[in-house]
């Protein structure tokens, strides 16, 4: 049997026979082509899994396997499926499905992309097709056999102990070593900062300005009375950086069946992650009219915040049972179209339990894998149960939902790069004391001191206990509110506009049986991505949403 790369960007090293795609930022160098297929070779050799830093897919290619490696979050997400005679790999799901003749909607990975917007583990919404895993290595053999493990997990490998001053001194001192090690891409590329209101992306313009870079373009969209519009173009007129605003209210959402937003929609899901619509308008806006340049070097602030603690709360702690660790898990994970919990509407509680029995089912199978073990026995007396959490929600939400929004830089042919996915800052967070990173706490007191040093400290403010205690409060009224006020208080709130967007998918659902929760409007498109995929995969069934379930009728059913 064969394997089968399909896809023609890959840097193809004949004398190491390996392909590499990306760059590995390895002693503060970066490898790129020929030096990276051979820094690659050494560390799979040597098993020098340390040393894999950067934004990279590698396949190493042997007479009866093919390695493949991927990067913390999964930048260049790999597909498979196999034949009788091959295995065929690509960057393109829809490629695979094509030399497909037995194409299924695979209806558990449908269920689970329906109320979370994404697939978990190497499942894909297609039976025939699997995915690649973030910080996975992944060995698939000629005789259909593999073998997958996880070079990085967000666990502790050992635990940092310092005072509150010092660990402060050596974040400051990890940023920095960070940002000076991007200085020659960063010098030689136009750099365009996505600046929101938020503290994450102040931070990249923040560390821009203090390492003296001064070609950036920094771009904020939505309406134009958001708040967070104002604090953005403040920030950069402070800092001397040009300022786009990309109006959301000027811009027509384009037809659902408009071919390029299907290509758009095909290139971000992969038949596995809700594709993003929230910036799909701002940066198809700067392509087309010129505002930034091709040679743009794109830097998202994805993931700080997780990083740094913000979904962490006071229950999930040091104290924490691991029965516990799948019943937050559930409740974190599977919130689009009706949240699962024990109060949670309109799912009576005889379907509530049918659901959570489902989720944990389903959870099973991948969390399993997922139980990482402390390998510091200085650690092993300790309760790290909540760490396993946040592997989880590393490991399938940042990567497979948050981040892979960043691909819509790609689509439009731009790069990117995400500084706070470097090892050296999720090394520092993963292994800090919890304290520390309850509430943000460590994030945020020295952000408030850099930001106010340069003036940029507009609405600062850091969470405390009793503003999660009252978040709980609301989120639990929420639940028993009229469906009317609950829209009516998305709509207030909707500073992108999505109202507008998504209206059109909302009326054709509608048609079958949806019901909009009116908890987000992600959960709109989620829903209205599955259906459209699973009329193409079978136009002969009939699609329908009853009772929170995405149903998947007998062969039978006809339009």
């Amino acid at each position: 049997m064969t394997i089968k790369l399909l896809d023609s960007d890959f840097y193809y090293s004949a004398k190491h026979q390996i392909y590499v795609k990306g760059f590995i930022l390895h002693d503060s160098l970066f490898y790129e082509k020929e030096l990276m297929a051979e820094l690659a070779l050494k560390i799979i050799q040597e098993e020098n899994w340390k040393a894999l830093n950067g934004r990279f897919i590698i396949l190493y290619k042997s007479a009866n396997k093919i390695v493949i490696l991927s990067d913390l979050i999964r930048s260049y997400p790999l597909f498979y499926s196999q034949s009788q005679t091959k295995i065929y790999l690509s960057q393109e799901a829809s490629k695979l499905l094509k030399l497909n003749t037995e194409i299924k909607l695979n209806q558990e990975a449908a269920q689970v992309f329906y109320h979370s917007g994404y697939c978990i583990g190497q499942s894909t919404l297609i039976e025939c097709i699997a995915q690649t895993q973030a910080a996975e290595i992944l060995t698939l053999y000629s005789d259909y056999s593999k073998n997958s493990f996880s070079y990085f997990d967000f666990i502790p490998q050992k635990k940092l102990k310092p005072d509150f001053n010092t660990a402060k001194t050596e974040l400051k001192k990890i940023l920095f070593e960070i940002f000076t090690d991007y200085l020659p891409l960063l010098e030689y590329s136009q750099v365009v900062l996505p600046l929101s209101g938020g503290w994450d992306s102040r931070l990249i313009a923040f560390m821009l300005h203090e390492l003296k870079i001064e070609n950036v373009i920094c771009f904020t969209y939505g309406k134009r009375d958001n708040a967070e519009v104002q604090i953005s173009k403040q920030v950069a007129e402070k800092l001397n950086f040009k300022w786009i605003f990309v109006d959301y209210e000027a811009l027509a959402f384009p037809n659902l069946y408009d071919k390029k937003l299907n290509d758009y929609l095909q290139f971000m899901a992969n038949y596995s992650s809700m594709p993003f619509l929230q910036e799909y308008l701002a940066v198809k806006h700067l392509k087309e009219n010129s505002l930034i340049p091709e040679n743009s070097l794109i830097i998202p602030g994805h993931s700080a915040d997780f990083t740094a603690g913000s979904h962490l709360r006071p229950h999930i702690n040091e104290q924490i049972k691991s029965a516990e660790i799948k019943k937050i898990i559930i409740q974190n994970t599977f919130f689009l179209n009706g949240k699962f919990h024990p109060n949670t509407k309109p799912l009576s509680k005889h379907k509530r339990i049918n659901c959570h029995s489902f989720f944990n089912q389903v959870l099973t199978k991948t969390y399993i894998t997922n139980i990482i073990p402390i390998r510091d026995k200085s650690l092993q007396k300790e309760n790290w149960n909540f760490y396993q959490i946040e592997n989880w929600n590393y490991h399938e939400r940042q990567t497979k939902f948050i981040v892979n929004s960043a691909r819509i830089f790609n689509y439009f042919g731009y790069d990117y790069i995400l500084p706070f996915w470097d090892r050296r800052f999720q090394n520092f967070f993963r292994s800090l004391p919890y304290s520390f990173r309850l509430y943000k706490k460590l994030y945020n007191s020295i952000l408030s001191e850099l930001f106010k040093d340069r003036k940029i400290n507009f609405q600062l403010s850091q969470m405390q206990e009793s503003d999660f205690k009252f978040r709980k409060i609301k989120s639990i009224i929420k639940i028993f509110l009229p469906h009317c006020i609950k829209k009516h208080r998305l709509s207030t709130s909707d500073w992108m506009n999505y109202e507008t967007f998504t209206k059109e998918m909302l009326i054709e659902l509608q048609k079958i049986g949806y019901k909009f929760p009116a908890d987000e409007y992600n959960a709109i498109i989620t829903a209205w991505y599955l259906k459209k995929l699973a009329l193409e995969i079978d136009k002969t069934k009939l699609y329908f949403f009853h009772c929170g379930y995405f149903n998947i009728p007998k062969a039978e059913t006809r339009m």
